[in-house]
């Protein structure tokens, strides 16, 4: 993945739309990676679907 902000960008959005929080909608509104991806797209001047496929591939944070 490219490193920098979009990298840092996208791997808080997907471990976000991942967690606990997000999937229990303890914001109410829960968030979904094709809302996130049209999102980003226009910050990053990128495709919707370029930018869901790198939501899609980032990975979980390791347990330690």
């Amino acid at each position: 993945m490219i490193p920098g902000a979009y990298s840092m960008a996208i791997t808080n959005v997907a471990r976000y739309i991942r967690s606990p929080r997000n999937l229990n909608c303890l914001d109410e509104v829960p968030l979904n990676s094709f809302q996130a991806s049209e999102v980003l797209a226009i910050a990053f001047c990128k495709s919707k679907e370029e930018v869901l496929a790198d939501i899609l591939h980032v990975e979980p944070p390791r347990e330690g």
